[in-house]
């Protein structure tokens, strides 16, 4: 199968990198959220702050604690940005990862927590959590590139509030570009180095995809398969 695949990728803590990779691709960092925290417009929580580092599962980040009040109003910290008008071929992401802290106990009447992200006041991600780890997540912001918006984290009790220990792992705005650059060979394969972080991937394929990530030494191997429709282009993302 010979596919046009655009990756990018940037390294944790919202570092800047660029692909090692012979071309000009790189990523940049429009807005990182926990830099961001004294000009957002926080409601309905019992505690929201930032948590340098936070843990979920043993493995730490930055991160942002944003703990429900109350069963019927969820929890929300607002953003005003400012997203960049972007080319054709870029992608424009909202990254981060959602967990709760840990020391949560969840064998009890804990029901975990509803993640959910606003823009100007649309939802456009929800997922329930009931786990200390961490789950890497990405909302496609593309169709808003240009504009200035209003982000939201919204974080839902659900039936009740009891260790609602919500974190939302280095929430930011990435910007990737030079993506065109980056073209299969002709068994239909690329390979970039990638030392640590997020995968971001852009595909116009309309069969299915695999993605394997391993290790210099062959040691770890992780195979991510992608499957696709036939409704043209897809954008999706991975994090570690």
């Amino acid at each position: 199968m010979k596919t046009l695949v655009q990756l990018g990728w940037v390294l944790g803590f919202c570092a800047l990198a660029r692909l090692e990779a012979g071309s000009k691709a790189n990523v940049d960092l429009n807005a990182d959220l926990l830099a961001a925290f004294d000009s957002a417009q926080v409601t309905h929580a019992s505690s929201c702050e930032l948590r340098r580092p936070a843990s979920a599962g043993g493995v730490k980040q930055d991160a942002l604690f944003e703990h429900p009040a109350s069963v019927d109003r969820p929890a929300r910290v607002s953003y005003a940005l400012s997203l960049p008008a972007i080319t054709e071929g870029d992608l424009l992401f909202f990254a981060f990862d959602i967990g709760l802290a840990d020391g949560a106990q969840l064998n009890g009447p804990a029901d975990g927590v509803r993640f959910e992200v606003e823009l100007d006041g649309r939802k456009v991600f929800a997922k329930d959590w009931r786990e200390c780890r961490w789950q890497a997540q990405v909302v496609d912001l593309v169709p808003s590139a240009g504009r200035r918006v209003v982000l939201t984290l919204l974080t839902d009790a659900i039936k009740n509030t009891s260790y609602d220990w919500a974190v939302w792992g280095n929430p930011r705005v990435l910007r990737f570009r030079g993506l065109s650059e980056l073209k299969s060979n002709a068994s239909g394969r690329v390979s970039i180095p990638i030392p640590a972080g997020a995968l971001a991937l852009k595909c116009g394929a309309t069969n299915d995809l695999k993605v394997f990530l391993k290790s210099d030494d062959g040691a770890a191997r992780v195979e991510w398969p992608v499957s696709f429709s036939t409704s043209g282009q897809h954008a999706v993302g991975c994090g570690q």
